[in-house]
C-alpha cells in the first residue's frame, strides 16, 4: 500500500521587504532561509512569503502579494502611513491557513495585525528582533511621536508567542527589556561562504567599499567628508558605493559639493550578489560608519573575503560584538572624519587581501528557524 504523502506545516513569513528587490540585512537573512529552505529534499515546513506586490506579472513561487506595492520611506525614514497600510493588509494573512506566523520586527504595526490573525487561526506567532531601541533613539528619529513609538515597541515584544534574536547583543537587551528567557530563541545569521569562495565579477574594484542602503544611520557623509580630507592632503582614495536607498540624493549632493565626484561611484542596487561579493575580493578596506546594526551582514561577508573592516564603536552596532579581537578589524570613535580618515590612511598603507580570511563560525539558519518552529509548535500542542 502507497504511503500517504506528508503533510507539510505551512509557515507564513511576512515581510514588507525582501530580495531579490531589496538589499539589507533583513532581506540577506530571508534569501539565505529561502536559498536552504529550497535545498531541503525531506521538508517539515511548506513557506509561503507574504509581502508587498515587487514583482511584475506571476508571483515568484510560494510568493503572495498580500498588499499593493507602496513607498517604504518617506524622505530619509519609514513611513508610518506605509507600516499602518501593511498592518492592514497583514491580516490578509487569514485567508493563507497558516500553521505558524513568521514575522519581522520592522515595521512594528503589522505584528498588532498579526497577533490577531494569530489568536483567529490558532497559529503561534514567532517574530524575528534585529534590533531593539531606546526610547532616547526613537526620538532622535520621530521627533514628537517617538515617545509613543516607544512604547509600541516594549508592548509588541509581548505580542508573539516567541522572539528569534539575531544576535547576542539583541538577546541581552530584549532580556533587559522584560522578555522572559525561555521566550526567546537565539538563531545567528550565518553568510554564504560557498557563494562568496565562488564569486566573480566584471566590475572594477575600487580603494574603499561600502555596501548596504542609504539610509541617515550609516552615517555615509561622514565617510565622504574623510575621504575629501584625504584628497586635501594629496591622497586620493577611491571609493564605491553599493545599495540604494533615500539619503542617495542628498549623498550625491554632498559628493558635489566636496569635489569628490572623480573619486566615488554610486554603483546603484546589484542584482547579483556574485557582484558584490566579487567587488569585495577587489576592495581592500570596507568601511562603513553606521550607528546601529542588529547584526551586520556586508561587514561580515566582507571580513570573510578578505577585506580589512573600518567599522563605528558605537555601542548600538552589533558587528563590533563578532568581529572585536580579530585581524583586519579597525573600530573608530566618535563621529570625526578626520578619526575616519586617519583610520583610513594607517589600514590603506597596511592592507592586503588574505587569501585564507578567517571569520567566526555560525551556525546554520535554516535549521536554526526549523528547530525554533518546532519547539513552538510543540508547545503549542502539549497547552492544548
Amino acid at each position: 500500500m502507497d504511503k500517504k504523502p506528508r503533510k507539510l506545516r505551512r509557515v507564513v513569513i511576512v515581510t514588507d521587504s525582501l530580495d531579490p528587490w531589496n538589499f539589507g540585512g533583513k532581506e540577506e537573512r530571508l534569501r539565505s532561509l529561502r536559498v536552504s529552505s529550497q535545498l531541503d529534499i525531506n521538508p517539515d515546513f511548506e513557506i509561503i512569503y507574504a509581502t508587498m506586490k515587487w514583482w511584475q506579472g506571476e508571483a515568484p513561487e510560494n510568493h503572495v502579494a498580500i498588499s499593493k506595492l507602496r513607498p517604504m520611506y518617506k524622505g530619509p525614514k519609514r513611513s508610518s502611513w506605509a507600516a499602518l497600510r501593511f498592518a492592514l493588509a497583514s491580516l490578509r494573512v487569514i485567508k493563507l491557513r497558516p500553521d505558524l506566523i513568521e514575522a519581522d520586527q520592522i515595521p512594528i504595526l503589522p505584528l498588532f495585525s498579526l497577533k490577531l490573525v494569530s489568536m483567529i487561526t490558532g497559529a503561534p506567532l514567532s517574530v524575528t528582533w534585529h534590533e531593539v531601541w531606546t526610547p532616547e533613539y526613537w526620538k532622535e528619529y520621530l521627533g514628537r511621536l517617538g515617545s509613543i513609538a516607544a512604547k509600541l515597541e516594549r508592548f509588541a515584544m509581548k505580542l508573539p508567542d516567541q522572539i528569534i534574536a539575531v544576535s547576542i547583543p539583541t538577546r541581552t537587551k530584549l532580556l533587559h527589556e522584560g522578555v522572559p528567557v525561555e521566550k526567546i530563541a537565539l538563531v545567528h545569521a550565518n553568510i554564504d561562504k560557498v557563494g562568496i569562495d565562488g564569486a566573480t565579477t566584471s566590475l572594477l574594484g575600487a580603494d574603499l567599499l561600502y555596501a548596504g542602503r542609504l539610509i541617515e544611520n550609516k552615517r555615509l557623509e561622514i565617510v565622504l567628508q574623510a575621504v575629501a580630507h584625504l584628497r586635501d592632503q594629496d591622497m586620493v582614495i577611491s571609493m564605491n558605493m553599493v545599495g540604494d536607498g533615500p539619503e542617495k540624493a542628498n549623498l550625491q549632493r554632498i559628493v558635489d559639493i566636496l569635489k569628490i565626484g572623480k573619486q566615488i561611484k554610486f554603483v546603484g542596487f546589484l542584482d547579483k550578489n556574485s557582484d558584490v561579493w566579487g567587488l569585495m575580493k577587489k576592495s581592500p578596506i570596507f568601511i562603513s560608519a553606521s550607528i546601529r546594526e542588529g547584526f551586520g551582514f556586508s561587514v561580515a561577508e566582507a571580513h570573510y573575503a578578505g577585506q580589512t573592516i573600518i567599522i563605528s564603536d558605537h555601542p548600538e552596532n552589533a558587528a563590533i560584538y563578532y568581529l572585536s579581537g580579530q585581524d583586519r578589524v579597525a573600530t573608530v570613535t566618535g563621529d570625526d572624519p578626520l578619526k575616519y580618515a586617519e583610520a583610513i590612511e594607517r589600514e590603506m598603507k597596511r592592507s592586503q587581501i588574505n587569501s585564507n580570511p578567517k571569520i567566526i563560525n555560525e551556525p546554520d539558519l535554516y535549521s536554526g528557524y526549523v528547530n525554533s518552529w518546532f519547539t513552538l509548535l510543540d508547545k503549542g500542542q502539549r497547552a492544548s
